[in-house]
């Protein structure tokens, strides 16, 4: 079947709005201009109608870039000039609340007006709100807090929550605390929203009257999605391993559902084909105002309202024409959606099942046919958003194909069972209990499925992320596969060439992995908010971690979802070594996934006692993945590899007693040479543990400096700074921390020594390359410096 136009069009505007804010953006719309004068000359005139497609496509490519370029400008930053300062605003609640890393509601709300002592001014905005307890949409709320830049955790390749939420023309963060956030006014909502979100908080009531409280929140989560219901961190967790997490977002899959249903009722009943796009236009319009309205929504709602018209005025459209129109819609509405992860998936999604799923049903054994066509389904949909998921996530679940063959039926019955039996129980609310209890086998299947999948052996990987290139061309060629017939494989199969085709291949990859890489060293401080996280990577790919810093929270993997993507885009698939200084939660946070996940040589810590969950789990799995376990003691030295040398300078036996902090001042401390430059990585320690190593004779001359404890007033001593002399000092600390890290007299110590100072705060995670002679630094955040000679011994 040929393509029609309209896909490749709305490729096109999406490369406009990608494109747009390059410096080449200014040309576009002039070289749009022009084009679309020439398409005009050519469509009117017929004079080359082959010409006419191509044409179209590089004037939505600069019609795309101009109009995302367009909604910038419509959308400015107001809220600059009280960056920083302590302001009073009253506003509108737009939506349903997000759980933060903290365990607190971040909720989007748009001013109508903001106060300062000297002024009041009407002000509409948009911001994000952290509250202690969860708001209502639509509800009016004074708040009063500290303005603030929306800045997340910022390591190299990884979410960048400031961009993210610059696109939903959200620019700043009002950080207050519950006796600063009043409710003023009750929920004002469009009628059909207000009607809307009553029905499904009295039909989710149904189900928490009449199951356990976890298979309430799972079979709510499903019916609605998981962000109008959150569901346990583990059974979350769970759902991702395995692939299936999609069926815990309200998607498009509930709203063709809802509307299939509507289309076999049409078979049945004799209503006028109008009374079917109205029925499959309210469907999708009310589940998507109960569910959130969420880009998978929205475009199953077009791509069924549109398939209905269709039908309604006998047109069989081209089902890739349904999805174009529903992404163009979407793209149109709101340029920044392109680069929302819940609109790539679910358009990656949908392209796999209408492309490749036909595909594979044909290339794919012929009997038994029902269940090749479930395979193929699933594993279409697999294939088609693998690359995302691994770009993104770094993971790719291969237990998907067989989770989502289970996964999915349960789930559409539980969906159909799960708004049946909230209906009946707000009509009859005994005969919900009835209809739940076989609503609550079905879920424990699902739950133990799932549960099942997620532990397969092999069934869950961590991999390096691909290049948003490398994204780019696994699309192309996943375009190209559906052209490959059976015929054509069963010739490649028997092909006398094919063995010399692997062969090559085997040989160029090998050739690829045997280029002599640049011989450096890199020294990587991630940027994990109040806490420590050091990688070391040396020039052979051997990697040492130092810390792991972040505490968990409720609902919240640190490791899993900060630490372990910001090692793997930065290509450490496995730890030769994970060296804790301490165990507290601030440099232990992310280690117990770090050790679950990934290979792991050795574990060396100063044997200290365990005192916060993070260490004793860290500890518990160690023990279950038979990690060797050494203590910490100060001489100790071994090379990382050929070239780069790591000694142990602290702690001492026996350890430090009687200091203000023993657990701080028995940190380990670490010195990694290589070539002429040097790096001292200090933990915590504090003056007493700074004095001792004074007085050991370990000191000498370094680089690169790790300032110790964040940059508390009792680290980072005068006597100590002169005799390790660093010319560069990296402050790994949280972004408004409670401890006011790092303190001023700290700063001006290093300031007095001509110390340059980068701060993971202000800067990002920080790369450190040295080759031995010079080190070269960069930051997540743009920031680099100039090659500065070594100052090793």
């Amino acid at each position: 079947m040929r393509l029609p136009p309209l896909p490749l069009l709305t490729l096109a505007f999406a490369a406009g709005i990608a494109w747009s804010g390059t410096r080449l953006t200014a040309l576009l719309p002039l070289a749009g201009v022009a084009v679309g004068a020439a398409v005009a000359a050519v469509w009117f005139l017929r004079a080359a109608p082959r010409w006419a497609l191509p044409a179209l496509c590089i004037l939505a490519l600069a019609t795309g870039a101009a109009w995302e370029a367009y909604d910038r400008a419509q959308h400015p930053d107001v809220l600059a000039p009280w960056i920083e300062q302590r302001v009073e605003v009253e506003g509108r609640v737009l939506d349903e609340p997000r759980r933060t890393a903290t365990g607190r509601w971040a909720h989007r709300i748009e001013t109508e007006r903001l106060r300062r002592p000297e002024g009041e001014w009407p002000l509409r905005a948009r911001l994000l709100l952290n509250a202690d307890y969860r708001l209502a949409p639509g509800e009016q709320v004074r708040a009063a807090g500290f303005l603030r830049r929306i800045v997340g955790t910022a390591n190299f390749g990884t979410f960048d929550a400031g961009r993210y939420y610059a696109r939903q023309h959200c620019y700043a963060a009002l950080h207050c605390q519950a006796p600063f956030v009043a409710r003023i006014g009750p929920a004002r909502l469009r009628l059909d929203r207000q009607l809307a979100l009553g029905l499904r908080d009295r039909m989710m009531a149904v189900h928490q009257r009449s199951l356990p409280p976890e298979h309430a929140a799972l079979l709510n989560s499903l019916v609605f999605g998981s962000r109008a219901v959150p569901v346990d961190a583990t059974v979350e967790r769970d759902f991702r391993r395995a692939g299936v997490i999609h069926v815990l977002v309200a998607s498009g899959a509930q709203v063709m559902l809802l509307v299939g249903l509507v289309v076999f009722l049409r078979r049945w009943l004799p209503f006028p084909a109008w009374v079917g796009v109205c029925f499959a236009l309210a469907s999708a319009w009310g589940y998507g105002l109960m569910a959130g309205g969420g880009p998978s929504i929205v475009r199953a709602g077009v791509m069924a309202v549109a398939l209905a018209v269709a039908h309604a005025l006998g047109r069989e459209p081209h089902p890739l024409s349904l999805l174009a129109l529903a992404a163009l819609a979407l793209l149109c509405l709101d340029p920044g959606l392109l680069f929302d992860l819940g609109f790539q998936l679910s358009v990656a999604a949908v392209w796999g099942l209408l492309v490749l799923a036909p595909w594979l049903s044909k290339v794919l054994p012929a009997r038994p046919r029902w269940l090749w066509l479930l395979v193929s389904a699933s594993l279409a949909a697999q294939i088609a958003t693998a690359p995302l998921v691994a770009y993104h996530f770094c993971q790719v679940a291969p237990a998907g194909v067989v989770a989502n063959l289970l996964a999915v039926p349960l789930a559409g019955l539980l969906l159909v069972g799960g708004l049946a039996t909230s209906l009946l129980g707000l009509a009859w609310p005994y005969g919900a209990y009835l209809a739940d209890s076989a609503n609550l086998v079905l879920l424990v299947l699902l739950r133990w499925g799932v549960r099942g999948c997620a532990q397969l052996p092999g069934g869950h990987w961590w991999v390096v992320p691909p290049s948003a290139v490398g994204v780019t061309l696994g699309y192309l060629l996943l375009a190209l596969l559906p052209r490959l017939r059976r015929d054509h494989l069963t010739l490649l199969a028997q092909s006398r060439a094919l063995p010399g085709v692997v062969a090559g291949t085997l040989v160029l990859l090998l050739g690829w992995r045997l280029i002599p890489r640049p011989a450096v060293l890199r020294v990587t401080f991630l940027d994990v908010g109040q806490g420590d996280s050091i990688l070391v990577q040396a020039p052979s790919g051997r990697a040492l971690l130092v810390d792991g810093g972040g505490a968990a929270s409720a609902g919240f993997d640190f490791g899993e979802r900060v630490l372990l993507p910001a090692l793997l885009k930065r290509g450490a698939r496995r730890l030769a070594c994970v060296l804790l200084t301490h165990p507290q939660a601030d440099h232990c946070g992310g280690l117990p996934a770090v050790c679950r996940e990934l290979p792991v040589g050795a574990l060396i810590d100063p044997a200290l006692p365990a005192t916060c969950p993070e260490a004793h789990a860290l500890h518990d799995w160690v023990v279950r993945r038979r990690i060797p376990h050494l203590r910490a003691r100060a001489g100790t030295s071994w090379l990382l590899d050929s070239s780069t040398r790591l000694t142990l300078l602290h702690p001492p036996e026996p350890r430090l007693a009687g200091t203000g902090d023993d657990d701080n001042n028995n940190a380990v401390v670490l010195r990694v040479d290589f070539g002429r430059t040097a790096f001292l990585l200090t933990g915590d320690i504090e003056a007493e543990a700074e004095e001792h190593l004074r007085q050991s004779g370990l000191l000498a001359p370094v680089t690169v400096l790790k300032v110790a404890h964040h940059g508390s007033r009792s680290s980072t001593g005068a006597g100590f700074l002169g005799q390790v002399r660093p010319q560069v000092a990296v402050i790994s600390v949280g972004r408004a921390n409670p401890y006011g890290h790092p303190t001023p007299v700290v700063l001006r110590r290093l300031a007095a020594q001509g110390i340059a100072v980068y701060r993971t705060d202000e800067v990002g995670a920080v790369e450190v390359v040295s080759d031995g002679a010079t080190i070269t630094l960069r930051t997540a955040r743009g920031q680099s410096g100039l090659p500065r000679p070594g100052a090793g011994p």
